[in-house]
């Protein structure tokens, strides 16, 4: 699940990073690429596969980015997911982990999900999410999200207190693949599901 689920958060995330910079000028056109790559070594720990230049530009291998269509649905539609399940377990009058709630065969969690679909598009997205949650809140929340994978953020935790810490670092072979970074030097990176999640925290404020 979380292969699946948080490891594709930021690609999910970087998308949209790159597009809204690009946008707003604060990158130069001259520079896209070299934006793009720093962007997945800094979220994602992934670097070119071979030497990368100016002259390329990696970010249209995806299709969303030629159709100029916003990739932060994708991003905020993983967050949605793990709030609807909070929702339909609780319907469902689950007690105990998130993680080992199961709704199957639940009429009550049925009735839910049946009452939220069957608004389509009649009613705004805050409206729908204020009756998913029994009135609790009209926001997104990554609360669910975090909850649901406590269980392996705890784990994790003790795995980079007792073992290696998991990172990234940018070094010269790496550098080699892009000029840009050579000259920045070396970097060491690391990255979590709660410092991915902040961007968004600040964004909902806005919705």
């Amino acid at each position: 699940m979380a292969l699946d689920k948080i490891a594709y958060l930021p690609f999910a995330y970087v998308v949209d990073q790159w597009r809204w910079r690009l946008f707003s000028e604060e990158w130069k056109v001259e520079e896209m690429n070299s934006r793009w790559w720093d962007l997945r070594m800094r979220h994602q720990g992934i670097i070119p596969p071979i030497s990368r230049s100016e002259n390329d530009f990696d970010p249209a291998a995806k299709y969303h980015v030629v159709a100029d269509m916003p990739y932060i649905r994708y991003f905020v539609s993983l967050i949605l997911q793990f709030q609807l399940h909070e929702s339909l377990c609780q319907a469902a009058g689950h007690f105990g982990p998130l993680h080992t709630c199961d709704i199957y065969r639940s009429r009550e969690a049925g009735r839910l999900l049946s009452e939220i679909l069957s608004m389509g598009s009649s009613r705004s997205w805050s409206e729908i999410i204020h009756v998913m949650t029994k009135g609790r809140t009209d926001k997104l929340d990554s609360r669910p999200l975090l909850e649901y994978f406590q269980p392996l953020a705890m784990w994790l935790s003790v795995q980079n207190r007792d073992e290696k810490i998991v990172g990234w670092a940018t070094n010269n072979e790496d550098s080699a693949l892009f000029a840009s970074w050579a000259q920045g030097g070396s970097a060491k990176f690391s990255s979590n599901l709660g410092m991915l999640l902040i961007p968004f925290a600040a964004m909902t404020k806005l919705l």
